[in-house]
């Protein structure tokens, strides 16, 4: 067991050379007895799909046997305010990588519903089946807007 500062300092040291970090602990809110955070996928600086997943712990990642809730329910329990805010952040991020016409982007509020923060973002983030936006998947949604992006008519590409 490790009790002094120094002995706890060379072990996070080591670890840390090994490539090891950490991350700060932000409580999430919740939604009927579990845990909660948003999938938000961002296509061509929108919000287009979002996805709630839900969870009797910290980690909420639907391939680790969790499950979705109800975004329709969760948003009208949500403070306007509040989802306005966290779509601006959303939208920031993605800005943040102009070259990427989509992402998927982890989004947890804080249990008050007043505070948000970003947890990850990431490149391959559009799995999410049966998730429509003006009534195309996550799929369709990117097509179209890459069409729109790219200037594809009729199947060629003018850049």
């Amino acid at each position: 067991m490790h009790h002094s500062e120094r002995d706890v300092a060379v072990l996070i040291d080591a670890l840390g050379g090994l490539g090891a970090y950490a991350e700060s602990w932000l409580p999430k809110a919740g939604w009927r007895g579990k845990t909660y955070d948003l999938r938000i996928v961002m296509i061509a600086g929108r919000v287009c799909q979002t996805v709630m997943r839900t969870s009797d712990g910290p980690l909420t990642n639907l391939h680790l046997g969790n499950l979705r809730g109800d975004v329709a329910e969760l948003m009208e329990t949500l403070p306007s305010s509040s989802r306005e805010r966290a779509w601006e952040t959303c939208q920031t991020v993605a800005n943040a990588f102009p070259r990427s016409l989509y992402c998927g982007i982890d989004l947890m509020f804080t249990p008050r519903l007043d505070k948000h923060a970003v947890l990850e973002v990431n490149a391959f983030g559009d799995l999410l089946p049966n998730v429509l936006c003006d009534g195309l998947d996550t799929y369709g949604t990117e097509l179209h807007a890459s069409r729109q992006h790219f200037g594809v008519a009729n199947g060629s590409i003018t850049l």
